[in-house]
C-alpha cells in the first residue's frame, strides 16, 4: 500500500463516511473500491497516445499502431 493524500469536499467526505458507516467498512476502503471501480472502466483503453505521429500522414491511429508498426517498421540495426 502507499500513501495518499487527497482533497474532497465536504459533501464527498460525508457521503464516504456514510457509505463506510453502512457498509461496515472503513473510509479507506469504500475509497479505494471507488478508485478501482473508476480505473477499471478506463484502464480499458490503450496506454498508446491518440497519434503517434509517425505516418506518412503524419499521424497513426493508437489503435492501428501495432499493425502499422509490424507493416512499416524497419530496423537499421
Amino acid at each position: 500500500m502507499h500513501k495518499t493524500t487527497v482533497y474532497l469536499s465536504a459533501e464527498q467526505k460525508q457521503r464516504i463516511k456514510v457509505v463506510a458507516r453502512k457498509s461496515g467498512t472503513s473510509e479507506a476502503e469504500v475509497i479505494r473500491a471507488a478508485v478501482d471501480s473508476y480505473t477499471e472502466e478506463k484502464g480499458s483503453e490503450p496506454l498508446w497516445p491518440k497519434s503517434a505521429g509517425i505516418a506518412r500522414s503524419g499521424r497513426v491511429q493508437s489503435e492501428n499502431l501495432d499493425e502499422w508498426l509490424a507493416e512499416n517498421w524497419q530496423r537499421d540495426w
